[in-house]
């Protein structure tokens, strides 16, 4: 009879438990029957009914291990340890093995409660237990994922004979977090437990191949991929998935598609990690094709996360809208995909759009929140972002550490020194100052608003990672402080900090802006990175050194250097480069070297305004006015639009936005006269307009008119009619295009005729002006 009642729970495990526990009570004696109860037992918890699960434990005249197992497990899996641990107080002295200690462990470590799991790890040891390979495993899990690493390393180190459990525990939980030394721990673990003779298993390398995330550590992905290849492992599907994704973030593209090739079935994690990699080493047009791949295919259920990683790489609102509507269309819509949607939307200028995603959102999180928020400091409308984020603590969401850090990169992104300082005052509220990533936003912050002085004083607060010195590289670099970006470049490995690619970037940027003396140094740093560092130069490199080459008058060995090049620049997305070049045949009027320098920017992206615009005023700077003028029809034709030149100024929280030769503003008239007054001053300090800044057809008493009216100049004059003549703090303006010439040399005059300390932001760079110089030294 048992046998039949067997095969019932193994024939309807999917029933109704109360069904089957009323079946059982028809059929005398049978429920009491502690095997039978075991398994009710154990149907009442999978179907997550615990209330009839114990009114069954508690009316069992007989129960055994199994029993307070499966009631024990029950709590622990649905989070309820106070539960779980008041059951297994009342448990018998008799009734105590290994797996009751196990299961309770568990629930310890998903409840994160240390100090419990401390209570049992005494227990464990009090009964004999805590040598037994599951228990002694269960407590490494445990320490290492509540973070206390001293006592996970004493857990492993009293484990007598480690089997492969052990070390893969060991392994796991130092692979995940997010700290270098730990994660650097786990490869010493994995080298360790080879050298004992133990070897790993599909799941040990799951969790090793998770440390190498950075292009520096490809050749030690390789290495691991050899080991697996070695040793007979079979790379199974999640395997195969977790080796894509480490190819993709050390950037071994060819690797990762070299393997998805090799791989038994391409599930939808395969092909999502495949999709990663893609998008991770800049190849969105090709991310764009496997993601089609992934939609033809019947047997793909297209999943949340491969339409989250997609949105990343798309280059257009058209894109955008048209993901946005298979995402509807196919109902795979959640949390995460919204919360892409409003920032892509927020990125390109979609407010309403952005809007509308986060009012159909059923269930938001603080990541929905911090999105439109980011989204509106983007677009410049920091009173509805900061509203918000009023609304968000209002409706009880307490701001997040992801929260906090997001708003502060929007703060960066508009150069909101103001709204920054308010976020920076939240997260010392919050006591969440200290934390890395908030003080590494913080320092980015602060470099990109234009206060190097508080930039440096977080940095210097508290400890350090390698962005927490590539944020101050860069900071230092951007505001003209290139000796001490270098200086930092040597601390930060004098203090044991390897460098990544980042990091060489900011010091390649150093370089360049040190002047024509450093071309030399910035080549051997080039060199170094892959030769001494393994690190692999990205584009974003590659467009550094033409840079130096071009900005120095080297035109000829930036193009030695682009031919000699080991990445493509004519490539889909790597136009960069020649972006850079035909920006420095600008400046030395090389028009045959530009021309070619844009034709082969319009061969990969046809409508670059920015193309079309420097080669239109290359040619007018060499009187071609004919030349430029076909140029601005032709990008008329194709409906490109020049992109205007702005520039902004915070005042008391509040920005005021100018164009050239705008006259929105509603104190335009004293912000003209204010102009008028500051010319007289200049010109009788020495100012001589240069109108060969203006690059059109035009007579030069309406070029110095145009000059007078240039962003900068209106935002400028518009700081000193409202703030205090020689006050003390800095005035700062943003602008989103490069500052000209004559402005450069007016703001130098300026600064010394007003007693006043003026930092005017571009794109890449900030100048500092005081007493009549600037800190770039006039290159630029």
């Amino acid at each position: 009879m048992e046998e039949t009642i067997i095969n019932l729970f193994l024939n309807h495990h999917k029933a109704d438990a109360r069904c089957i526990h009323g079946c059982l009570l028809k059929i005398s004696n049978l429920v009491s029957s502690l095997f039978i109860c075991n398994n009710l037992i154990r149907h009442y918890v999978t179907q997550l009914l615990l209330h009839d699960a114990r009114r069954l434990f508690d009316e069992m005249p007989l129960k055994n291990d199994h029993s307070w197992f499966a009631m024990i497990s029950g709590y622990t899996g649905i989070g309820n340890l106070r539960n779980a641990v008041s059951l297994f107080k009342s448990l018998q002295d008799g009734v105590t093995n290994k797996y009751v200690f196990g299961t309770i462990l568990k629930g310890c470590t998903s409840a994160r409660n240390l100090r419990a799991g401390m209570q049992f790890h005494c227990g464990a040891t009090k009964y004999g237990i805590v040598t037994e390979a599951f228990i002694a495993s269960t407590l490494v899990n445990m320490y290492g994922k509540c973070g206390d690493f001293l006592q996970c390393w004493k857990a492993f180190e009293h484990i007598p004979d480690k089997d492969v459990v052990a070390w893969t525990t060991m392994i796991s939980v130092l692979a995940n977090q997010e700290r270098p030394d730990l994660r650097d721990s786990a490869f010493q673990v994995f080298v360790d437990m080879l050298s004992n003779g133990v070897w790993g298993v599909n799941m040990t390398f799951n969790s090793v191949v998770k440390i190498f995330d950075e292009p520096r550590k490809l050749s030690q992905a390789k290495q691991i991929h050899g080991c697996i290849v070695k040793f007979g492992i079979e790379v199974d599907d999640l395997l195969g998935s977790a080796l894509i994704a480490m190819y993709g973030n050390c950037h071994g593209l060819d690797e990762a598609i070299r393997l998805s090739s090799r791989v038994h079935t391409m599930d939808m994690v395969s092909w999502t990690c495949l999709l990663d990699a893609y998008i991770k080493n800049g190849a969105y047009c090709d991310a764009m094709l496997v993601f089609n791949d992934m939609v033809n295919q019947k047997k793909l259920r297209m999943d949340p996360f491969a339409v989250t990683c997609i949105l990343g790489a798309c280059c257009s609102v058209r894109m955008v809208k048209e993901l946005h509507g298979y995402a509807l269309r196919k109902d795979i819509i959640d949390v995460s995909v919204s919360n892409a949607l409003i920032t892509v939307y927020g990125r390109y200028n979609q407010v309403r759009k952005a809007e509308f995603v986060f009012r159909l959102m059923k269930k938001k999180d603080g990541i929905s929140w911090t999105a439109l928020s980011t989204c509106y400091l983007q677009n410049h409308r920091e009173d509805e972002a900061f509203s918000l984020f009023s609304d968000m603590i209002r409706q009880g969401w307490n701001p997040s550490l992801f929260s906090i850090t997001g708003a502060i990169r929007g703060c960066s992104s508009i150069g909101s020194l103001f709204l920054g300082e308010a976020m920076h005052s939240r997260a010392v509220k919050m006591g969440i100052e200290p934390e890395l990533s908030v003080k590494n936003s913080l320092t980015t912050m602060y470099g990109k608003c234009g206060d190097i002085i508080a930039a440096l004083r977080v940095f210097l607060s508290g400890r350090r990672d390698v962005v927490s010195w590539n944020a101050m590289i860069a900071a230092f670099s951007h505001h003209g402080f290139e000796k001490e970006a270098l200086s930092l470049f040597y601390d930060m490995q004098k203090e044991g900090t390897e460098p990544d690619d980042y990091t060489f970037l900011g010091v390649l940027v150093s370089c360049n802006r040190a002047g024509r003396g450093r071309v030399d140094e910035a080549v051997q740093y080039f060199d170094s990175m892959k030769s001494v560092y393994g690190i692999e130069p990205k584009m974003e490199h590659y467009a550094c050194m033409v840079d130096m080459f071009g900005r120095s008058g080297k035109l000829s060995d930036a193009m030695e250097f682009i031919n000699a090049m080991m990445i493509l620049p004519c490539s889909t997305n790597n136009h960069m480069v020649w972006e850079t070049l035909l920006a420095s045949c600008m400046v030395h009027g090389d028009i045959q070297l530009g021309r070619i320098s844009a034709e082969k920017i319009l061969e990969i992206a046809p409508d670059d305004s920015a193309a079309y615009t420097i080669i239109s005023n290359l040619h007018a700077s060499k009187g071609m006015w004919s030349v430029k003028a076909d140029v601005l029809a032709w990008m008329k034709s194709r409906g490109i639009k020049k992109e205007a030149s702005k520039s902004w100024v915070e005042i008391n929280g509040r920005i005021h936005v100018f164009f050239t030769n705008g006259t929105s503003h509603p104190m335009m008239d004293s912000i003209l006269d204010k102009l008028e007054e500051i010319k007289i001053k200049m010109i009788e300090a020495g100012y001589v307009p240069d109108t060969n800044c203006v690059l059109q057809d035009i007579e030069d008493e309406q070029k110095q008119r145009v000059l007078l009216h240039h962003s900068e100049k209106l935002a400028l004059a518009f700081a000193l009619l409202v703030s205090a003549v020689g006050g003390r703090r800095p005035i700062r303006i943003m602008q989103n295009l490069r500052c000209c010439g004559d402005c450069h040399a007016a703001f130098k005059i300026i600064s010394s005729i007003e007693d006043q300390h003026i930092i005017l932001g571009e794109r890449n760079r900030f100048h500092h002006f005081r007493r009549g110089a600037c800190s770039c030294k006039d290159y630029w």
